[in-house]
């Protein structure tokens, strides 16, 4: 039990350490991208617009990371749209447009993590699509089936009504044969 809490405590005294390091350098080349894109996966949508609206008055950071970092934020919300994929992308084609030679690691890390996680977005975005045109054409067959089945249970009602007169035209015959009274010929 006293390992488990001493844990816990661990765990979320380092937790808290990362949080506060990040929020001091958020746009800093000092922040590794893995631990900003874990960060802000870890934020509520409201953390993420936040850390949005600071990034982008921030004037004096690095072009290539400021991209990325901007880019992390539009896309990482559980809910994000296909416009915010969009600027996602875009935000990633300008880090990706001014790359340069760096000989700071961090700063290649976020141009390789740029050209992996446009990928992804543009996976994203037409896996989404995908679904949407999969969900209409589903629609439409639903449509159709309900439309075929009104059509089978008409077909089933007529039917009945057609066994019902083939019937009350054999009783009829046999009345008439019972009868004996005589029949046309033709």
């Amino acid at each position: 039990m006293e390992v488990i809490l001493l844990c816990t405590v661990l765990i979320l005294n380092g937790c808290m350490n990362l949080s506060t390091a990040l929020k001091r350098t958020i746009a800093s080349p000092q922040v590794p991208v893995l631990d900003y894109y874990r960060w802000v996966r870890m934020l509520p949508d409201t953390g993420i617009s936040q850390e949005s609206e600071k990034l982008l008055r921030q004037q004096n950071s690095d072009p290539v990371i400021q991209q990325v970092q901007l880019a992390v934020l539009l896309s990482t919300p559980k809910n994000a749209s296909d416009e915010q994929y969009s600027n996602a992308i875009t935000a990633l084609d300008r880090a990706v447009e001014s790359f340069e030679v760096s000989p700071y690691r961090i700063k290649q890390d976020y141009q390789q993590f740029a050209l992996i996680w446009r990928d992804i977005l543009e996976q994203r975005r037409q896996s989404g699509r995908n679904i949407e045109e999969m969900s209409a054409r589903i629609e439409e067959i639903i449509s159709n089936l309900n439309e075929m089945r009104n059509k089978a249970q008409i077909l089933q009602e007529q039917n009945k009504m057609l066994l019902n007169q083939i019937e009350a035209l054999k009783s009829i015959e046999r009345q008439i044969n019972e009868r004996g009274i005589p029949q046309k010929r033709q």
